[in-house]
């Protein structure tokens, strides 16, 4: 049920971007939806998991193709909102249309900003080993995560996270964050703190080949990229002109050369640079996810 007669403008794109629609319109009227483009897969039409959930409810969906394209949506449409939320959207928004609204779009990033700014906090936060990170809700500025902060909420305990797991807890605390404070800043209760720009730090986009494992790095340093890229790119290496993508792995005290795979005391343990990770459960590609046990069971004789 909506609680507030307030409208605002959505733009979002990813799963998470729908956790947070279903937030806000809780909170406002949703006067439209901002998504990607439409794509095509193997001759299948791909829509947005946001524009899926806003065609269900019904709410209008614009899909531009660039900055340039949104901005010319937005202010020739008869829209009223006086505020923007974007979540994971994927387009340049230009300052035009940010300026399009009274009170500017907020955007919620998750990082504690200006630490790790760009396009994966989330994978970046794992690869760096960060037991903390958090939620910035901000003011969105043409320049890449640099609008002045609103709010911060610290998400601690996540060390040990692989990315599903920490994209659900983001998502909580996403959630939590939306309906506590994003009627107060609409409200003009709450007011904003510009960035240190020089603390700021950058994230880099994945590329598939992201996810070959290289041995010739430290073991610690492999266990978390296994955690960081479990949904896209994935981990994984060739074997005997076979790939193998990893889906669960620990630090192991066994040694072996970088890049080996062998089968140790009952276990399936990867080389790497210093130390070794052990394997817990994989995926043969083509074929579904096994534990390590019910691989060791196929390929003993190539393991010992």
């Amino acid at each position: 049920m909506t609680t507030s007669t307030k409208s605002i403008i959505f733009f979002g794109t990813g799963e998470i971007s729908v956790a947070a629609l279903k937030t806000a319109s809780k909170l406002f009227e949703v006067e439209a939806v901002f998504t990607k483009p439409d794509s095509e897969h193997h001759g299948k039409t791909i829509i947005s998991p946001v524009k899926a959930w806003a065609t269900e409810h019904k709410l209008p969906v614009l899909q531009p193709r660039s900055g340039d394209e949104l901005t010319k949506q937005l202010t020739s449409a008869n829209f009223s909102s006086k505020m923007g939320l974007l979540v994971d959207y994927g387009i340049i928004v230009r300052q035009s249309a940010i300026d399009f609204f009274e009170h500017g779009i907020v955007n919620s990033h998750f990082s504690l900003l200006p630490k790790l700014r760009g396009a994966d906090p989330i994978t970046a936060a794992i690869l760096e080993g960060l037991d903390v990170s958090g939620i910035t809700l901000m003011q969105l500025a043409e320049k890449l995560d640099a609008g002045p902060i609103i709010i911060q909420n610290e998400l601690p305990g996540i060390a040990n996270m692989d990315v599903d797991e920490l994209d659900q807890a983001f998502i909580e605390l996403n959630d939590r964050m939306l309906r506590e404070y994003l009627l107060d800043y609409y409200n003009g209760d709450l007011s904003v703190i510009k960035q240190n720009e020089s603390d700021a730090t950058y994230t880099k986009k994945l590329q598939k080949n992201d996810g070959l494992i290289d041995g010739s790095k430290p073991a610690l340093q492999v266990e978390r990229e296994i955690r960081a890229f479990l949904s896209w790119p994935g981990s994984y290496f060739d074997w005997h002109n076979t790939r193998i993508i990893i889906k669960q792995a620990v630090l192991s005290e066994q040694t072996l050369s970088p890049q080996e795979l062998k089968l140790i005391d009952g276990c399936l343990i990867f080389g790497c640079k210093t130390g070794s990770i052990e394997i817990l459960s994989l995926q043969v590609a083509g074929k579904k996810e096994m534990t390590a046990k019910d691989f060791i069971n196929g390929h003993r004789a190539k393991l010992l």
